[in-house]
């Protein structure tokens, strides 16, 4: 068994995959890519039962896969049983499992000194954990066991995003004071997010004329910017930011529409939910009062939740490696405005279906939060909505 040192949040270990118990499960409506060696062991495997996993993988030539499962006629992988059970698990055991099939939900970072771990919110299991822990999400210092080293494939280096000088300490700065910011629960969480564009917006003017060593500048201005947040100089906003929609209406109903499009039955069950609790249609017609009704919705389900939220957006941080990242590598201020059409999508959803239901419904937020990433962290939808 191999050990690697990583820091972990504190919900990680609690993590238990449910089976053929999961409502929308990984093993469902996913392209489920199988890399070389997986694909390469399968070949060693008696005639009958090769043949068997042959004809249900397509090869394909996607470094570093190698093959991808055909799906049935309901969406669901090909080696799912009656039950819902993997049949490769069950009749060959774990170690002939693709390196997705092992490691989701698990998302491994390497910052550039240290490994890291978290969970995806894609998986409902995972979004439970980690959205509705009432604590500050903390990394500290345990240990993976694996039978085989951590795939490439599973590991995020957004140190490597950018042409920044000592690049791996830039980026440590710039999450370690994003944390700070979204953590700091004297402030409500739209104004944090705020406060976070502002900083943002002013580290990302440093990096775009970084010329070698200019991380000296980064690193002052960054430590005034640190300085002026314990001043107390935004205390006084909290009173002017209030807790309703936040990107424009009709920038929400166009991006309401691509998701639909995506023709997602529960996805789609949501958008409906949440637009009846607003009594918003998607033919652009906007019911008077809409941001009142909003905030209304929001203080009456959220106020005392807003962990939910953040924890969402903690989350996103760590594991995608904000504020750099393989989609906008160090176009920071492209990775702050993903951070924000997310939230305001979720949010959005989130409050309206509460309204719709009358009820707070802790498990409709894992099914909503879950579907909503895999349609937009797992697919092209994110990349189309952020166009």
């Amino acid at each position: 068994m191999i050990k690697t040192k990583v820091r972990l949040p504190q919900y990680y270990k609690q993590f238990r995959c449910k089976t053929n118990m999961c409502k929308d499960n990984c093993c469902n409506q996913w392209q489920i890519f199988i890399d070389k060696s997986t694909y390469d062991k399968y070949s060693s495997l008696e005639d009958d039962t090769r043949k068997k996993i042959y004809k249900n993988i397509q090869v394909i030539s996607e470094a570093p896969f190698s093959a991808l499962i055909t799906k049935s006629e309901n969406g669901r992988c090909s080696f799912l049983d009656e039950n819902g059970l993997c049949i490769i698990h069950a009749n060959l055991g774990a170690e002939y499992l693709g390196d997705i099939c092992k490691w989701y939900p698990r998302k491994i970072c390497d910052t550039g000194g240290e490994l890291e771990a978290y969970l995806e919110v894609s998986c409902e299991a995972a979004a439970d954990l980690i959205l509705f822990d009432q604590d500050i999400i903390t990394l500290e210092s345990g240990e993976l066991e694996s039978e085989q080293p951590i795939p490439p494939a599973r590991v995020l280096e957004p140190h490597k995003y950018t042409s920044a000088y000592n690049a791996g300490d830039v980026f440590q700065l710039l999450r370690t004071i994003s944390l700070i910011i979204l953590q700091n629960r004297q402030h409500c969480l739209n104004l944090r997010l705020f406060i976070l564009g502002l900083f943002i917006k002013q580290m990302s003017g440093l990096l775009k004329v970084c010329p070698e060593g200019s991380d000296r500048e980064i690193v002052k201005q960054a430590a005034a910017f640190v300085g002026k947040l314990e001043s107390g100089i935004y205390n006084e906003l909290d009173k002017q930011v209030v807790g309703g929609i936040d990107l424009r209406i009709d920038f929400i109903i166009g991006m309401i529409k691509t998701l639909e499009e995506k023709n997602n039955p529960g996805m789609n069950l949501c958008i409906n939910q949440a637009c009846e609790g607003f009594g918003l249609t998607l033919d652009g017609v906007l019911p008077g009062g809409i941001q009142e009704l909003s905030i209304k919705g929001y203080e009456m389900y959220f106020a005392d939740k807003e962990y939910i939220f953040e924890n969402h957006l903690i989350n996103h941080l760590l594991s995608e490696g904000f504020p750099f990242n393989h989609r906008y590598r160090d176009n920071i201020m492209k990775n702050y405005q993903e951070l924000l059409v997310k939230y305001s999508l979720v949010k959005f959803l989130l409050v309206g279906i509460s309204m719709y239901k009358k009820r707070f419904d802790r498990w409709g937020i894992v099914e909503c939060v879950s579907m909503f990433s895999r349609l937009f962290d797992h697919n092209t939808l994110g990349a189309l909505v952020m166009k």
